[in-house]
């Protein structure tokens, strides 16, 4: 549930960021230029309405503003300031500071929105709105008595339905359908592109970043604890086959031992059947074989001496196992018979390097099922002695631990 949580999370993210740059423009400089020609245009008709008495400012103004065109192109900077200046000289600035004044007023809101390429294309309209329909100074010129009515009705529906005109073409342009862009755009279709392109991207790395790498990390995460697990596996595998070959390697030998007492028995019974043909019969000796005894530390009678690998998980170990010498790769714990039946022995940790470091690293198998230690597990031991031997009885073939040994490590 939080994964979906995060999810939806950068998806909205990501939608904002798309539709944020979506938002319809009109580029600075058309309505810079827009500006300029509502200011150029009212200027030249308070001009024109002037009578013939003012004819110098007349040629004046026509000098001045010889880089305005009357057309939609008007109009630049450098023709609204000739005019601005025309006007703030010192012999025109008294007798026509009024229009000085709108001039002024106008080009302000030019230099308002000058170098701004974050304004939407609906604030661009409310003001270029309220330049014509709700200035003061522009209202005061549509209001006085020297205007011509008709001429200021007519210049300021026109310049309304040109802002009207400007409005629709951008939002045409810049609409979030994807519309086409006009030939005069300038590159517009790919700024649009590349302004979609970028979001996705970063909603691409947002997801990755949110969702897929904690995905990844728990993939990888899993992968590893599944090697461990295998190689473990591998380990205890390793192990058992070791242990295997040494049960077959005992049994060989038991084979070949009942093999030989076989060949004996039948030499024996071969010679019995002669000696009885022959008359000669005689009494054979029974060879009662004892097995043989050695004295042990603390008094104990030590009847027996063998190895054995490593116990089962209960702690037991087979008596098929058993190896009367030491292996390295395949011996443990030594074993020490008590009684002449053999049903009683202890047993001892084998105290070799090579042996201990590949118990060490097994220890669940090697040490845990029959010993406990008098100090903490050092996996760095490279000794391992025995305190105190365990024991163990024989019960139908197994040995079965009744004591657990007490080792110590030693670094």
């Amino acid at each position: 549930m939080k994964n979906n949580y995060s999810i939806l999370s950068i998806l909205f993210f990501g939608l904002m960021l798309i539709a944020a740059p979506m938002e319809a423009q009109i580029p600075t400089n058309e309505v810079n230029q827009f500006i300029n020609k509502v200011n150029y245009r009212i200027a030249k008709m308070a001009i024109d309405d002037l009578d013939t008495k003012h004819d110098a400012i007349k040629k004046e103004f026509t000098k001045a503003a010889i880089v305005c065109d009357d057309n939609d192109s008007c109009c630049s900077d450098e023709c609204v300031t000739s005019i601005i200046k025309l006007f703030s000289s010192k012999d025109n600035q008294k007798s026509y500071g009024a229009n000085l004044a709108l001039a002024n007023t106008i080009d302000g809101y030019r230099k308002q929105f000058s170098g701004k390429d974050d304004v939407d294309i609906t604030a661009q309209q409310s003001m270029l709105k309220h330049i014509l329909n709700e200035d003061s100074t522009v209202n005061k010129f549509k209001d006085s008595p020297n205007r011509n009515k008709d001429k200021v009705k007519e210049l300021f529906t026109t310049l309304d339905q040109d802002v009207e005109k400007l409005v629709e073409k951008y939002s045409t342009k810049q609409s979030a359908n994807g519309a086409k862009v006009g030939q005069d755009d300038g590159g517009s279709l790919f700024s649009t592109i590349g302004m979609i392109s970028f979001p996705l991207l970063l909603i691409a790395i947002l997801a990755f970043v949110g969702y897929f790498m904690p995905q990844q990390r728990k993939t990888i995460k899993k992968i590893k604890n599944k090697i461990k697990s295998v190689e473990n596996e591998r380990d205890n595998l390793r192990d058992e086959l070791k242990t295997a070959k040494a049960t077959i390697q005992d049994l060989n030998g038991q084979v070949r031992t009942l093999a030989e007492n076989e060949h004996e028995m039948r030499k024996k019974v071969e010679t019995m059947e002669r000696e009885k043909e022959a008359g000669q019969e005689r009494p054979i000796p029974v060879n009662v074989s004892q097995k043989r005894t050695k004295g042990g530390r603390g008094g104990k009678m030590i009847y027996e001496s063998f190895y054995m690998p490593v116990p089962n998980r209960r702690g037991n170990f087979d008596d098929a196992n058993r190896m009367d010498s030491f292996d390295w790769t395949e011996s443990v714990y030594k074993f020490d018979v008590l009684d002449k039946a053999g049903t009683t022995a202890e047993f001892s940790f084998m105290n070799d390097e090579k042996m201990i470091s590949r118990a060490l690293n097994n220890y669940n198998i090697y040490i845990a099922p029959v010993c406990k230690s008098s100090n903490p597990l050092n996996l760095s031991a490279t000794r391992i002695t025995t305190e105190k031997k365990g024991k163990a009885v024989m019960r139908d073939g197994v040995w079965e631990m009744q004591e657990k040994a007490i080792i110590r490590y030693e670094a």
